[in-house]
């Protein structure tokens, strides 16, 4: 697999790219070589990794306190932030790629899972979407979606959570669960979408529940 590196102002974006792939996975995350993600999949997948984000800031929809005693507050910067994905990031990884590619992955996980589906619904430029424990519990997004009417190269979605992340007397985190249920709901009859209750909490398993979303989005 190869390897290149593209710095986008405090940001860096790593493409791993396979020679076989015609799916390429789009996914914010902390590392640039997240290894065991390449070590999971038994497809072809090549990866364009985006590291640098701030999370609580670029991929909060509203301003606000955080969730936690000592936590940061939100920034509610994630619709300036995917503007600039839109405009800016996608075409300059698009230019490095082959014009092989034939199918588009948005996978993402806690905020950057919300981030995913958001951004989904707004561009054109994405097939399958992957939500693992995407963050649908945030203050005020569940009543910004109204209805949901998915864009028409949207060919499948993916949703999974631990059946644990709602264990929690926090009141917004107790609504991991029924958040993410809901938002499956509704658009559940639109296109294939799948719906995976998986085991433990919040922090059992990320990866492998990531692959096992895009395993499931590139036969859909």
């Amino acid at each position: 697999m190869k390897r290149k590196e593209i710095t986008f102002k405090n940001k860096k974006i790593v493409l791993h790219w396979n020679s076989d792939a015609k799916t390429l996975v789009y996914f914010i995350d902390d590392r640039e070589d997240p290894k065991r993600l390449f070590d999971l999949s038994n497809d072809p997948f090549s990866f364009a990794v985006i590291t640098g984000v701030d999370w609580d800031d670029e991929l909060t929809p509203f301003a606000g306190d955080g969730i936690f005693r000592k936590g940061r507050p939100f920034g509610g910067h994630l619709f300036r932030f995917e503007n600039e994905f839109e405009e800016e990031i996608f075409p300059l990884i698009e230019q490095e790629l082959p014009s092989k590619i034939e199918n588009r992955i948005l996978a993402g996980y806690s905020l950057a899972g919300l981030f995913a589906f958001d951004m989904g619904m707004k561009s054109k430029r994405f097939n399958h979407l992957v939500c693992c424990s995407g963050s649908f519990w945030f203050p005020g997004y569940l009543e910004s979606l109204k209805e949901i009417v998915l864009p028409e190269q949207i060919h499948s979605l993916y949703f999974s959570i631990g059946e644990e992340e709602g264990n929690t007397k926090n009141p917004y985190l107790a609504k991991s669960v029924s958040s993410i249920h809901e938002v499956y709901e509704k658009v559940k009859n639109q296109v294939p979408t799948q719906f995976v209750l998986e085991k433990g909490n919040h922090f059992h398993d990320p990866d492998g529940r990531l692959m096992r979303g895009l395993g499931w989005a590139i036969h859909h």
